[in-house]
């Protein structure tokens, strides 16, 4: 992940969590996701793809609206320099540990949390 680098989307294959990724020549590249992560916070979309060993991991993202939905058709790529690089090294540790929360959990915690706050004000 040495570049900051913008990646056009070409296709997703659902069935085999493959995403067809184009970079700056027109080259198709193939990669495996291994895990997604939305975060309505930042309005980020992580996407943790396999490298071609499928033991290293890239992440690209995306900007996003309120509604989850991509606000481009280019992902970019995180490289040591991006200000999300803590985040994403945060949430792949969690995935690593098994301690990521889908978005359903995550949300329903956090309306937890605001009912707790409320009740002890």
């Amino acid at each position: 992940m040495a570049e900051n680098q913008e990646k056009e989307i070409e296709e997703v294959d659902e069935e085999d969590d493959v995403i067809i990724l184009q970079d700056e020549n027109g080259n198709e590249i193939k990669r495996k996701i291994a895990f997604t992560v939305r975060d309505d916070m930042l309005h980020v979309l992580f996407v943790y793809v396999f490298e071609d060993d499928e033991e290293t991991v890239d992440v690209l993202y995306a900007q996003i609206d309120e509604d989850g939905n991509p606000t481009s058709d280019e992902l970019q790529e995180i490289d040591d320099d991006s200000k999300y690089m803590d985040i994403a090294s945060k949430y792949l540790n969690q995935y690593n540990q098994g301690t990521l929360m889908s978005h359903e959990d995550a949300l329903k915690e956090d309306e937890e949390l605001m009912k707790e706050a409320t009740r002890t004000k």
